[in-house]
């Protein structure tokens, strides 16, 4: 039974229950802490998602009810704690993730390999594009990143974070080689 909870511990179920590993929470506190901490860049995020998340965490067991309140016309808020077989759950997953190498299938290593069907000045002009928009990118997260260590968030969590940061920082740098090596002709470039 764990076994198959933990396969099917999607990336928000798992972020979920490394929050409520640090304490209870209700699920608005968890969403603002994803934003807070900047996990927005790597996840969707959307408040019906998470309550619908932790719904199923906790009818597979996963979380229980620590406490219900409601402060003045507020609606009620559900405070969540994970369970032990949470935290394996939780364990074994985080493991999995990790330590396999595994293909994710993204559209742009299929497209660039089919690249060389565009015109060369429309294939330039893409890949500069995308190039800013990654540029933008390698600004917001940085300053996320900044912002966060600011206010004393601990660097350990901002880990997938970090992580795109270097991620996108060597796409930025093959890209601007490759449109180098297409723009001098170092790529011979068919005639479309």
């Amino acid at each position: 039974m764990i076994g198959e909870l933990v396969a099917a511990l999607t990336p928000l179920a798992i972020v979920m229950l490394a929050l409520l590993r640090e304490r209870p929470m209700h699920p608005y506190e968890m969403h603002q802490t994803l934003l807070e901490r900047h996990q927005d860049r790597v996840l969707k995020i959307r408040p019906g998602s998470l309550y619908h998340t932790v719904e199923r965490l906790h009818s597979d067991g996963l979380v229980e009810v620590k406490s219900v309140e409601r402060e003045g016309n507020r609606p009620e808020r559900t405070t969540y704690r994970i369970l032990p077989a949470g935290e394996r759950a939780l364990i074994n997953r985080v493991a999995e993730l990790v330590r396999e190498w595994g293909r994710d299938y993204p559209s742009f290593p299929v497209a660039i390999g089919e690249a060389h069907f565009l015109p060369k000045e429309v294939a330039i002009t893409s890949l500069k594009e995308r190039r800013t928009l990654i540029e933008r990118d390698l600004v917001v997260i940085g300053d996320g990143q900044v912002e966060a260590l600011a206010r004393n968030i601990d660097p350990v969590v901002l880990l997938s974070g970090n992580y795109l940061q270097h991620m996108l920082s060597a796409e930025h740098e093959w890209l601007t080689r490759t449109i180098e090596l297409i723009e001098t002709e170092e790529y011979s470039w068919p005639n479309n």
